[in-house]
């Protein structure tokens, strides 16, 4: 696997990219610097993310498809292009539509290390 602390003009799927198949079915590609990390994740349609929280702050941001966000108690429709934040230890889950596969793009900070910790494997 590359380095990625050091600066990169390419970064290919394959090289940072697995297959997450619980408590979600998605495939996740990650990359990350000191104190942020990216993924994005394809999830199938229909798929539902169910309710979590983590010590991390989140930003979510649909690339493609529609989802339900459940967050902190407030339910959102997100369509391409929306966004949602998920701060530090809020309980947040995610429903898919059924019409079509669904991308988003998470950014957290801290680092996630266990997204990271697969890539290893």
């Amino acid at each position: 696997m590359a380095d990625m602390k050091s600066h990169v003009n390419l970064i290919e799927d394959t090289d940072i990219g697995y297959q997450v198949d619980g408590p979600a079915r998605m495939y996740r590609t990650v990359f990350w610097g000191d104190n942020i990390l990216m993924g994005r994740n394809v999830l199938p349609a229909g798929e539902h993310v169910p309710v979590h929280s983590h010590p991390h702050e989140q930003y979510s941001i649909v690339l493609e498809g529609e989802c339900d966000v459940k967050c902190g108690g407030e339910e959102f429709h997100l369509t391409k292009g929306g966004i949602c934040y998920a701060p530090s230890n809020v309980e947040h889950e995610l429903w898919m539509w059924e019409e079509s596969d669904v991308v988003i793009m998470d950014i957290f900070n801290p680092v996630r290390q266990d997204w990271i910790d697969p890539l290893d494997e």
